[in-house]
Protein backbone atom coordinates (compact mmCIF):
# COMPACT_ATOMS: atom_id res chain seq x y z
CA UNK A 1 0.00 0.00 0.00
CA UNK A 2 2.81 2.54 0.78
CA UNK A 3 4.38 1.69 -2.42
CA UNK A 4 1.51 2.27 -4.37
CA UNK A 5 0.84 5.81 -2.73
CA UNK A 6 4.52 6.49 -3.22
CA UNK A 7 4.12 5.74 -6.54
CA UNK A 8 0.93 7.71 -7.16
CA UNK A 9 2.41 11.03 -5.15
CA UNK A 10 5.78 10.80 -7.34
CA UNK A 11 4.08 10.43 -10.64
CA UNK A 12 1.56 13.58 -9.63
CA UNK A 13 4.94 15.19 -8.80
CA UNK A 14 5.83 14.40 -12.06
CA UNK A 15 2.93 15.86 -13.51
CA UNK A 16 2.56 19.43 -11.77
CA UNK A 17 6.11 19.98 -11.68
CA UNK A 18 5.76 23.68 -13.54
CA UNK A 19 3.12 24.49 -11.51
CA UNK A 20 4.73 23.38 -8.33
CA UNK A 21 8.07 25.17 -9.48
CA UNK A 22 5.78 28.31 -9.83
CA UNK A 23 4.74 28.20 -6.21
CA UNK A 24 7.93 27.91 -5.28
CA UNK A 25 8.61 31.15 -7.12
CA UNK A 26 5.98 33.11 -5.91
CA UNK A 27 7.07 31.64 -2.28
CA UNK A 28 10.50 33.25 -2.96
CA UNK A 29 8.91 36.66 -4.24
CA UNK A 30 6.55 36.83 -1.05
CA UNK A 31 9.93 35.92 1.43
CA UNK A 32 11.43 38.96 -1.15
CA UNK A 33 8.90 41.26 -0.82
CA UNK A 34 8.57 40.80 3.04
CA UNK A 35 12.21 41.58 3.71
CA UNK A 36 11.72 44.31 2.07
CA UNK A 37 8.49 45.29 3.81
CA UNK A 38 10.40 44.58 7.48
CA UNK A 39 13.12 46.85 6.03
CA UNK A 40 10.89 49.62 5.06
CA UNK A 41 9.02 49.53 8.36
CA UNK A 42 12.52 49.66 10.33
CA UNK A 43 13.56 52.63 8.51
CA UNK A 44 10.25 54.22 8.68
CA UNK A 45 10.27 53.26 12.60
CA UNK A 46 13.47 54.90 13.00
CA UNK A 47 12.93 57.68 11.43
CA UNK A 48 9.63 58.39 13.64
CA UNK A 49 11.69 57.56 16.17
CA UNK A 50 13.75 60.32 15.53
CA UNK A 51 11.02 62.81 14.75
CA UNK A 52 9.62 62.58 18.25
CA UNK A 53 13.10 63.05 19.52
CA UNK A 54 12.60 66.54 17.85
CA UNK A 55 9.13 67.29 19.33
CA UNK A 56 10.45 69.95 21.69
CA UNK A 57 12.62 71.26 18.96
CA UNK A 58 8.94 71.89 17.40
CA UNK A 59 7.17 73.26 20.39
CA UNK A 60 9.78 75.58 20.46
CA UNK A 61 9.04 77.21 17.40
CA UNK A 62 5.71 77.40 18.36
CA UNK A 63 3.61 74.23 17.12
CA UNK A 64 2.89 70.59 18.25
CA UNK A 65 2.36 67.75 15.81
CA UNK A 66 -1.24 68.02 14.69
CA UNK A 67 -2.71 64.38 14.77
CA UNK A 68 -3.83 64.26 11.33
CA UNK A 69 -0.46 65.22 9.97
CA UNK A 70 1.45 62.56 7.78
CA UNK A 71 4.84 60.87 9.16
CA UNK A 72 6.38 62.33 6.25
CA UNK A 73 5.21 65.88 7.02
CA UNK A 74 5.89 65.52 10.87
CA UNK A 75 9.40 64.72 9.84
CA UNK A 76 9.69 67.57 7.67
CA UNK A 77 8.49 70.05 10.32
CA UNK A 78 10.54 68.41 12.82
CA UNK A 79 14.21 69.33 10.63
CA UNK A 80 13.17 72.55 10.20
CA UNK A 81 15.10 75.50 12.60
CA UNK A 82 13.50 78.35 11.80
CA UNK A 83 10.24 79.50 13.65
CA UNK A 84 9.30 81.11 10.35
CA UNK A 85 9.37 78.57 8.38
CA UNK A 86 8.04 76.42 10.77
CA UNK A 87 4.61 78.52 10.72
CA UNK A 88 4.71 78.52 6.84
CA UNK A 89 4.93 74.70 6.77
CA UNK A 90 2.26 74.27 9.30
CA UNK A 91 -0.09 76.97 7.75
CA UNK A 92 0.78 75.55 4.27
CA UNK A 93 -0.17 72.25 5.77
CA UNK A 94 -3.55 73.24 7.55
CA UNK A 95 -4.94 75.20 4.25
CA UNK A 96 -4.07 72.06 2.73
CA UNK A 97 -5.90 70.06 4.80
CA UNK A 98 -8.33 72.22 6.18
CA UNK A 99 -8.51 75.37 4.45
CA UNK A 100 -11.51 76.69 6.17
CA UNK A 101 -10.14 75.54 9.41
CA UNK A 102 -13.87 73.70 10.27
CA UNK A 103 -12.17 70.48 11.33
CA UNK A 104 -10.05 72.64 14.02
CA UNK A 105 -13.05 74.22 14.69
CA UNK A 106 -15.00 71.44 15.57
CA UNK A 107 -12.33 69.98 17.53
CA UNK A 108 -11.81 73.07 19.64
CA UNK A 109 -15.46 73.36 20.36
CA UNK A 110 -15.67 69.42 21.34
CA UNK A 111 -12.67 69.79 23.34
CA UNK A 112 -14.57 69.14 27.30
CA UNK A 113 -11.40 70.94 28.69
CA UNK A 114 -11.82 73.92 26.80
CA UNK A 115 -16.09 74.20 27.85
CA UNK A 116 -15.63 77.03 30.02
CA UNK A 117 -14.22 79.15 26.73
CA UNK A 118 -17.19 78.16 24.84
CA UNK A 119 -18.74 81.59 24.81
CA UNK A 120 -15.43 83.64 23.62
CA UNK A 121 -14.95 80.54 21.37
CA UNK A 122 -18.25 80.82 19.49
CA UNK A 123 -17.26 84.43 19.11
CA UNK A 124 -13.64 84.16 17.97
CA UNK A 125 -15.11 81.06 15.30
Amino acid sequence: MFEEVNRYFAVWVSKNQEAIDGLKQIAANIQQIGRGFAEALTQLSLQFQETLKRSDHVAQLGWTFPAEMSLADLAELSKLSNPADADAYVLHWFEGNDPQLEAMEQRLTRNPRLASFKTLLSAML
